[in-house]
C-alpha cells in the first residue's frame, strides 16, 4: 500500500508525465508482478506519460511501449526496441508467450549480452 501511495502522489505532483527510478526495486516477485497490472490499469485510467529507469528486462518490456537502452558514460542511446503488441492488447499472461520472449532476447543482445 506504502508503494501506492507514494506512487500517486508522485502522480499528484506531476503534470500527466513522470519519471519514476526502479519504483519497484524493492519488491518480491509476487508483489511485483501485482504492482505491474494495479500500475498498468491506473496509468491507462489517467492517461499518464512515464519514463522508467529500471535494470530489470523483464519490467521494462512488461511496461513499456518503447524501451531505450544507455551505453556506458556518457549515457547514450545505443539501442531502442519498440514493444508490440501495445499494452492495452498484451494480456495478463504476456510474459509467457514467445512474443515476450522475442522482445527480452532482442534486449539482452542490445545490452551485449548472450
Amino acid at each position: 500500500m506504502r508503494q501506492r501511495a507514494a506512487l500517486m502522489r508522485t502522480y499528484l505532483a506531476s503534470d500527466g508525465a513522470v519519471l519514476l527510478d526502479e519504483p519497484f526495486s524493492a519488491l518480491d516477485a509476487i508483489t511485483k508482478s501485482s504492482m505491474h497490472e494495479w500500475f498498468l490499469g491506473t496509468a491507462e485510467k489517467l492517461g499518464l506519460t512515464t519514463l522508467f529507469i529500471t535494470h530489470d528486462i523483464d519490467e521494462a518490456v512488461v511496461l513499456s511501449d518503447r524501451v531505450c537502452v544507455l551505453s556506458g558514460r556518457p549515457a547514450v542511446i545505443s539501442s531502442e526496441i519498440t514493444i508490440t503488441p501495445p499494452r492495452g492488447e498484451r494480456g495478463r499472461d504476456f510474459s509467457l508467450t514467445s512474443d515476450f520472449l522475442a522482445l527480452k532476447r532482442s534486449l539482452v543482445f542490445a545490452l551485449g549480452g548472450l
